[in-house]
């Protein structure tokens, strides 16, 4: 998948990135910015939405 580069820059994305799909969607996360996410819920005990 070819994204252009101001889309890349709006979300911030790095060379490595996690595809995360959400109910009727799908999301593009920076890898570290998800990895992040992830372990910020995880600390919070919540539940993980995706």
């Amino acid at each position: 998948m070819i994204i252009p580069a101001k889309l890349r820059a709006y979300a911030e994305l790095g060379t490595e990135v996690t595809v995360a799909g959400v109910r009727d969607h799908f999301e593009i996360w920076d890898r570290a910015t998800w990895q992040a996410y992830q372990e910020k819920l995880e600390a919070e005990g919540g539940t993980n939405p995706f």
